[in-house]
């Protein structure tokens, strides 16, 4: 039978932004991943971005990539309008607290957003992993960071949430960041916008082709804390 591969941000695009160096079985994880991909009869990608970052890496022609893109449950991730506004500005990151997800961009920008709005609180909802300084695991960096500059007091750090309970995160926060150094497509974005919420991500990847600028929500340079 035809065999589908769908590139879903390939291990060897991940470790590219989160590691310096790779270990034996992440190289032969790539291998495999290379050997399948080449071999397919078909492959599919949600956004045109990564079709184009694997046809330039593997070098074949990203149109033998078709863009298929990811429904959206509407139904689900929509705004709640029972809520009423609160008196603090909340700030809402979801993803995996690793480097390629621009959380360390992050938080070099809260200590200069805590500057000039006093009233704000940011929320990082995410898996821990170990794509600190030397694989140690990331998310104690960015305590020690946010301690030293006298701003941990402004965040709160929360485990990798399921659905519903994430859903409930996104209804109830007034802006949501996605200041990823790559993202394939952006899903929490898409999800966060179904939910009426004002969205500022970086202009990389697939952010750019569901993100338009100043009219849909607002695209920073990536790995710029200044500017987000």
């Amino acid at each position: 039978p035809p065999v589908v591969i769908k590139l879903h941000t390939p291990s060897y695009v991940v470790q590219r932004y989160n590691f310096k160096s790779l270990k034996s079985n992440e190289r032969v994880q790539n291998f495999m991943e290379k050997y399948a991909i080449m071999r397919a009869d078909y492959l599919t990608s949600p956004s045109r971005s990564m079709a184009e970052v694997v046809a330039a890496d593997y070098e074949f022609s990203p149109q033998r990539v078709k863009v298929l893109l990811n429904p959206l449950d509407t139904d689900t991730f929509r705004p709640d309008e029972t809520l009423k506004p609160r008196d603090r500005i909340n700030i809402l990151f979801t993803g995996r607290i690793e480097k390629r997800k621009g959380v360390i961009t992050l938080a070099h920008a809260i200590p200069m957003i805590s500057a000039k709005v006093r009233n704000c609180e940011f929320v990082l909802v995410g898996e821990d992993t170990s794509s600190g300084k030397d694989r140690s695991f990331l998310r104690e960096e960015l305590k020690a960071y946010l301690l030293q500059n006298n701003c941990l007091g402004h965040v709160t750090f929360h485990d990798r949430k399921e659905k519903n309970d994430l859903l409930k995160f996104y209804q109830a926060f007034d802006i949501f960041t996605s200041p990823s150094l790559y993202e394939n497509l952006g899903y929490v974005c898409l999800e966060a916008m179904a939910c009426g919420k004002a969205v500022v991500v970086s202009a990389t990847g697939g952010l750019k082709e569901i993100v338009a600028h100043e009219h849909t929500g607002l695209l920073v340079p990536p790995d710029q804390p200044r500017a987000l």
